[in-house]
């Protein structure tokens, strides 16, 4: 098998496991990839372990970026970001991805940085545009779904799209703080 071939098998296995994998994980597939490339024989062993550890770390780091589940009745989170898609109606629903700014963040968890949200906006008249730089009352609940065994899986999607929390804007104080930047 060519050498890519190794490495790919490898970066696939973590996800073949039926949950998620130990923090030990990545660090010990680097040092088995690192005794297993002393000897010429065993260097497909390095290359599976190297594509395993490294599959296995980044999906570590975007399951550290994720919302805990915060406290019932919080009140709502004032934050500021960009709107990071195209908002789409849905009746008088309107669902956007939201990246928040970092700094708007500082009283929450402190590893939830990066990701983007699901925000979901009831009873929306505002022309909203990707783009666009906004500050909204929001109230936060984890990425999480039921199981579903014979349907989609939304905490799947959620995961592969990159969305570590769901957001819902409620009450007034949403304010537009700057328009679309310009592309060229």
């Amino acid at each position: 098998m060519p050498t890519l071939g190794w490495w790919v098998l490898g970066a696939l296995s973590p996800w073949l496991w039926p949950g998620p994998l130990p923090p030990c994980f990545p660090p010990m597939t680097f040092a088995l990839a690192a005794l297993s490339a002393l000897s010429r024989r065993t260097r497909w062993v390095a290359l599976f372990a190297l594509g395993a550890g490294w599959a296995a770390w980044h999906a570590g780091l975007r399951l550290e970026r994720r919302l805990d589940a915060p406290p019932l009745a919080t009140p709502p989170v004032l934050v500021s970001g960009t709107i990071a898609s195209l908002p789409v109606h849905y009746g008088d629903l309107l669902q956007f991805r939201f990246a928040p700014d970092v700094g708007s963040l500082g009283h929450l968890q402190p590893a939830f940085t990066g990701g983007l949200w699901l925000v979901r906006w009831h009873g929306n008249t505002r022309d909203l545009r990707a783009g666009e730089h906004w500050q909204l009352p929001v109230h936060l609940r984890p990425a999480r779904s039921r199981v579903n065994f014979l349907g989609p899986d939304p905490e799947r999607w959620y995961f592969a799209e990159d969305i570590s929390a769901l957001a819902t804007v409620s009450g007034p104080g949403a304010t537009r703080l700057g328009p679309a930047a310009a592309r060229r």
